[in-house]
């Protein structure tokens, strides 16, 4: 079988969550007896990338990349970017099957943001490619139960983690922590990830003088950062930084360090945010808008929270003394939960078996 993945993303370093996934999934699909994967970057450079399996077009023709591979499927990752309008038509005509990954763009509060603009496109521009595709591919249960968009095949491969990254360094010393350090790690959407609703939160906490230390890493625009930077400046008793975006060995170390992550989305696909902060024995205040509340609460590897101000507040409160009465228990289970279903290696067979209903 020959796998094409496409992605028209603008940048394909490590801050895109997809990009990091896609990376992963292909190196370990290529791993598979009898399977050839590779990614097409209609946008991005690949200049950096450093793998044998992404090709960019450069001085051929859409048309004759696909005639010279020859793929068995091809899946377009995400959505609502001009450029796979021409390649699914292009697909269509030659009769390769196609399908659409939409990680969370589907969802109906992705939706609603730009609604009638969305919309208009979906049913002009857009409407032969979601008509002709063969199916869609949904991370977890909840974001194809939330998708705006059915179709009668479909499969769920949720995204993975390098279990290498896995350690013992917390164990050390998490017992013997006097106050658990809370973290949102991410893009400086606010709107998207909630910021609006969880600096809100943190005022409340403010003012009820609760014991908080929070760190901000992640990256945003000027007026994302200065959002995010004047509420920090009227906290008066929480301890709330912050630390600007951080990859690689740094990441590494600000994540061992951490305690529990908090990720306040009004919309996701399979934050790979939630799946990091487990790696590192971290469980997780989120809100529905994850997909992955129901899953981490029914483990005990995280607390559920609403969207509003109060409730998220609440939620922090009680995350912190549910944490301080067996911080080791909670590393334990979170690494344990990771270990048992996110290994790219058994989500890439996975993967394989799932392809299988699409051309078939």
């Amino acid at each position: 079988m020959k796998i094409l993945h496409i992605t028209a993303v603008s940048s394909l370093i490590p801050k895109n969550g997809v990009s990091v996934v896609l990376k992963s999934l292909i190196e370990e699909q290529n791993n598979v007896p009898n399977i050839e994967s590779r990614l097409l970057s209609l946008r991005a450079s690949i200049k950096d990338i450093n793998s044998q399996f992404y090709d960019q077009l450069c001085n051929i023709s859409f048309v004759e990349y696909i005639q010279n591979y020859k793929p068995t499927l091809v899946i377009f990752h995400t959505f609502f970017y001009i450029e796979y309008i021409k390649c699914s038509e292009v697909l269509w005509k030659l009769n390769i099957p196609y399908v659409i990954e939409p990680h969370g763009t589907f969802g109906k509060q992705a939706m609603k943001k730009s609604f009638l603009k969305k919309t208009i496109a979906c049913y002009s521009i857009f409407y032969k490619m979601i008509k002709n595709a063969c199916g869609y591919i949904y991370t977890n249960e909840a974001e194809w139960k939330n998708s705006c968009f059915k179709k009668a095949k479909i499969a769920v491969i949720p995204n993975g983690v390098d279990l290498s990254l896995i350690s013992n360094d917390k164990e050390k010393y998490v017992s013997q922590i006097k106050q658990p350090i809370f973290y949102f790690l991410g893009r400086f959407d606010i709107h998207h990830k909630g910021l609006d609703c969880l600096f809100e939160a943190l005022s409340i906490i403010d003012n009820k003088r609760f014991p908080l230390t929070f760190k901000v890493y992640g990256v945003g625009n000027h007026k994302q950062t200065d959002f995010i930077d004047s509420y920090i400046q009227r906290y008066k008793y929480i301890n709330v930084s912050n630390m600007g975006v951080i990859y690689g060995e740094f990441k590494k170390k600000a994540l061992e360090e951490a305690n529990i992550c908090v990720l306040t989305s009004r919309y996701e696909g399979s934050p790979m945010t939630i799946l990091d902060a487990l790696v590192y024995g971290n469980p997780c205040v989120v809100t529905d808008g994850t997909n992955m509340s129901e899953e981490l609460e029914s483990n005990g590897i995280g607390w559920r929270t609403g969207m509003d101000p109060n409730s998220i507040a609440r939620t922090i409160i009680m995350a912190y003394e549910d944490y301080m009465t067996n911080p080791s228990e909670f590393v334990k289970k979170c690494k344990n939960h990771v270990i048992a279903h996110y290994d790219w290696k058994n989500i890439a067979e996975k993967s394989i078996n799932e392809y299988q209903i699409f051309i078939h």
